[in-house]
């Protein structure tokens, strides 16, 4: 009988080949097998119906890819050199907001202070109300650690404001953002080895993990993929005018055809927006989080 690793040896060499979803259900030298699979970016599946319904999404993916799709084309070329021009794996928020923005992808507007005088000169550009939020390279829950204000409406909120967030960061740089009302999403991607950049979108804020109501689709998306993904989540009742909620539904196609086109074009590994905030004028990347490959 032929050894379960020579068999994920075999199949590691004729990859190549065709697409290939395995499922090796033997206990023993599972993790050298996995080891040999890894290696050739062949996955293994635990059953052999999750390893089918692999293959089938695969399929589908290319008949749609050659189903003559409306595909948008857009010039990220800025971002990508961006991106490929940071040393480090993990961007910090202000380089995730700034690549976002390179990408043609609506950011709420910004500035970066040290000082509180500073914070100050740039709220009053922008407008009040702002909030303040800490520079830092990990973008999640930065709200529950102290290191995101309140809505702030004055100068003297806003000293108030600074005071309390440099508890939390001694130092460091700060962002001022300008506060704006709408709807919470989530748009991102997060890479495959095997099947590349899969898009995701999703009501946003702390629905993600309440409700778990987010749509996927494969790279590159088209406008129709795009559709589909609206209409598989509940956003699709706010787009339809729910309450008299009012959201702009394409700035949402131009957010998500905006953002495929960029991790297609470079070697991004996760890509987080949350909260994409939208309102009857357009999408602003709000909060955003990116690692490379």
């Amino acid at each position: 009988m032929t050894e379960p690793a020579e068999i994920a040896k075999i199949i590691a060499k004729h990859r190549e080949k065709c697409k290939i979803a395995s499922c090796f259900m033997c206990k023993s030298k599972i993790g050298e097998i996995e080891k040999i699979l890894n290696g050739a970016s062949v996955p293994n599946f635990v059953s052999v119906e999750e390893a089918m319904k692999a293959l089938h999404a695969c399929k589908k993916y290319l008949e749609l890819k050659d189903s003559g799709k409306s595909y948008m084309s857009y010039d990220v070329r800025k971002a990508v050199e961006f991106i490929e021009s940071v040393e480090k794996d993990k961007l910090s928020l202000y380089e995730s907001i700034y690549a976002l923005k390179l990408a043609g992808i609506n950011v709420v507007s910004y500035g970066i202070a040290e000082a509180q005088k500073d914070a100050a000169k740039i709220a009053s550009s922008i407008g009040y109300p702002v909030i303040l939020k800490a520079v830092t390279e990990s973008a999640e829950h930065k709200t529950e650690l102290g290191l995101v204000s309140a809505r702030i409406d004055n100068e003297i909120e806003l000293r108030r404001a600074w005071k309390q967030l440099r508890k939390h960061t001694k130092n460091g740089k700060i962002m001022v953002q300008k506060f704006i009302k709408g709807v919470e999403f989530i748009a991102g991607s997060t890479y495959d080895e095997q099947f590349g950049n899969l898009i995701a979108f999703g009501l946003g804020g702390i629905f993600v993990e309440l409700f778990n109501d987010v749509s996927f689709r494969i790279a590159p998306l088209a406008r129709e993929d795009v559709l589909e993904m609206i209409a598989e989540t509940k956003a699709a009742k706010l787009l339809s005018g729910f309450r008299g909620i009012r959201v702009s539904a394409t700035s949402i196609y131009e957010t998500l055809l905006r953002l495929s086109a960029f991790v297609e074009s470079t070697a991004i590994k996760e890509l987080d927006i949350n909260p994409l905030i939208c309102n009857e004028h357009a999408c602003f990347a709000v909060d955003a989080r990116i690692a490379k490959r």
